[in-house]
């Protein structure tokens, strides 16, 4: 079992060139995953079994914690690993997909450490402290972000969704900064996009998800400072729905629609 997790471990660090082929991934990814599924790898051990062929979807439903984040965060990892067994063909079956995780409970947005997003903002790299720039004062989505043309930020506004936003100082001095930076990387090129990459600028994609989370760094995810971001106008402007939907571009539920009642039958 050991040897085989070693093998995981490998094409997560390094990737594969042959078909399945598969990128690397991250360090805080493969920590994660490997964190989560150890405790069902040391069960499994404990009973005796000397490889992930033996086990069974009955085996993982009991290995899996009953509900919540535990339960899904294992699941996950599990999958991580029957998923590339058996792309290697060293499992038959992926028994973690046999069986329902469910969903995360869903938690309380708390405000991060002020110290990750200063150290970010400050960045030396002129796109990872724009691209936190964007989430952290406009609580732009990884989606707008990977979308922005260049032509979308200029006379100290942004163009996204339909929404002209005035920029805030902060951000403006950073968009100034990267401007004057990606040509100097890129003479070149001629993408549309705000943002580019070695890659992308000479393919004419967009900058993928990936390379947003990486260029965020370990300490932050998208989600959760753009969450920052809203709690913080929520506490300060007394959580006012509307201003949070018009500042922020959220989409609010429509009205629950009243059912028609039958006749009454006379």
């Amino acid at each position: 079992m050991a040897g085989e997790v070693r093998i995981w471990l490998a094409v997560m660090h390094e990737g594969s060139d042959v078909t399945p082929r598969r990128r690397p991934r991250s360090e805080s990814t493969i920590r994660l995953h490997l964190r989560s599924a150890l405790p069902a790898l040391a069960r499994w051990a404990a009973d005796g079994k000397t490889s992930l062929r033996e086990i069974t979807a009955a085996d993982v439903c009991t290995a899996l914690p009953p509900a919540g984040a535990p339960r899904s965060r294992m699941s996950e990892g599990l999958r991580s690993l029957y998923r590339v067994l058996k792309a290697r063909r060293l499992v038959f079956t992926d028994p973690a997909a046999q069986v329902t995780a469910g969903f995360p409970d869903p938690t309380i947005p708390m405000p991060l450490a002020v110290g990750h997003i200063r150290a970010a903002l400050d960045s030396a790299d002129p796109a990872r402290a724009l691209l936190c720039a964007l989430i952290a004062f406009h609580g732009l989505t990884a989606h707008q972000i990977q979308h922005l043309q260049l032509t979308d930020a200029r006379n100290g506004h942004l163009d996204v969704d339909g929404r002209r936003i005035p920029l805030a100082d902060p951000v403006s001095r950073r968009v100034a900064t990267y401007l004057d930076h990606r040509p100097r990387c890129w003479p070149a090129t001629t993408h549309p996009h705000l943002f580019v990459h070695f890659r992308s600028a000479t393919t004419g994609t967009d900058v993928g998800h990936r390379w947003i989370n990486l260029r965020r760094g370990l300490h932050l995810t998208t989600r959760a400072l753009r969450n920052d971001r809203l709690l913080d106008e929520a506490l300060a402007t007394g959580n006012d729905p509307k201003h949070l939907t018009d500042l922020f571009g959220l989409a609010s539920a429509p009205p629950c629609a009243t059912p028609a009642l039958p006749p009454t039958p006379t």
